[in-house]
């Protein structure tokens, strides 16, 4: 009996010795020890903790738009899980440079997640809202075509002809695209089918 007291009050103070308490409130995310492993000094993090009531959107830009961003500005999200939904967000920090391999700007934005809803890892789509443009000439998002970081859409001169043209893009948002060069008022653009003109042409 003497034996076994010993041995329970040897194991209570262990567990007192080694108890260690989480700095953040959230959920296990991942655990890479189990009972009665060692865990020695240096080893990897044997918790990994997760507050999901925020998550962080990280999105890059392309190189046109890093004048036109900036910490504090709006942004809607939308994921694929829920597509009826919006989420607004904040861009919390922008990136002081490119990332030299994709030649893009990262930005980070907050989102709130309380109802836990938004997974990390998701992929999302995203439009940034800073100041205000008066004025702007815009076309429907559908009329733009991309390849990589270029933009063209296809214009119908006065005899009826479309001509692949390239424009400069600035902000997008609410399913237009501001155009900034390369269009002038009153021009025409293929808005359906675009896609469709422009591989007919290639």
């Amino acid at each position: 009996m003497t034996c076994q007291i010993t041995v329970e009050r040897v194991q209570a103070e262990l567990v007192a010795a080694v108890r260690a308490r989480a700095p953040i409130g959230g959920i296990v995310a991942s655990q890479t020890l189990n009972p009665g492993q060692l865990l020695a000094q240096g080893a990897a993090a044997a918790l990994s903790i997760t507050d999901t009531t925020h998550v962080w959107l990280d999105a890059e830009l392309s190189e046109e738009d890093t004048g036109k961003v900036k910490a504090g500005d709006q942004v809607t999200v939308h994921v694929s899980a829920y597509p009826d939904k919006t989420y607004s967000a904040t861009v919390v920090s922008v990136a002081p440079e490119l990332n030299a391999d994709t030649h893009r700007l990262p930005v980070r934005a907050a989102i709130a997640n309380s109802d836990g809803a938004l997974k990390p890892e998701m992929f999302a789509s995203f439009n940034i809202y800073g100041a205000t443009v008066a004025q702007a000439l815009g076309v429907p998002v559908e009329a733009v075509i991309r390849d990589g970081d270029m933009a063209h859409v296809w214009v119908i001169d006065a005899d009826g002809r479309a001509r692949y043209r390239a424009v400069q893009l600035g902000l997008v948002g609410q399913g237009y695209a501001e155009v900034t060069s390369g269009l002038s008022r009153g021009e025409r653009v293929v808005v359906k089918g675009s896609l469709f003109v422009d591989k007919a042409g290639a």
